[in-house]
């Protein structure tokens, strides 16, 4: 699905080149933008924000409850309240083995 999405930075030549005759604004604004930018990336660490979880949970593990639970509620005829208390096994159940291939090739 997202394999074929470009996920880098293109360079201004090539935006010029692919918006810049028939959106010239698209250029001009989006330059605008970026010179009101100021950002500084330390490269070479983590750059992900810590989040609270609960206890005996780490960010992983959490986040995987989560998206499971989503997908039970999405895809799995849940409630939102039905889902919030479900295990990973238990909001895996929900889903038709079609859905969990479909999830677990990406």
């Amino acid at each position: 699905m997202f394999r074929e999405f470009e996920l880098h930075v293109a360079e201004p030549e090539d935006i010029i080149k692919r918006w810049g005759e028939e959106h010239p604004d698209y250029i001009k604004n989006t330059r605008e933008i970026a010179d009101r930018c100021h950002v500084e990336l330390e490269l070479g660490k983590i750059l992900i924000p810590k989040f609270p979880v609960p206890k005996g949970e780490d960010e992983k593990s959490y986040l995987h409850k989560l998206v499971w639970r989503g997908l039970a509620w999405r895809y799995g005829g849940k409630s939102e309240a039905d889902v919030a208390s479900l295990s990973e096994a238990a909001a895996k159940k929900t889903l038709t083995k079609e859905i969990i291939e479909i999830l677990t090739a990406c």
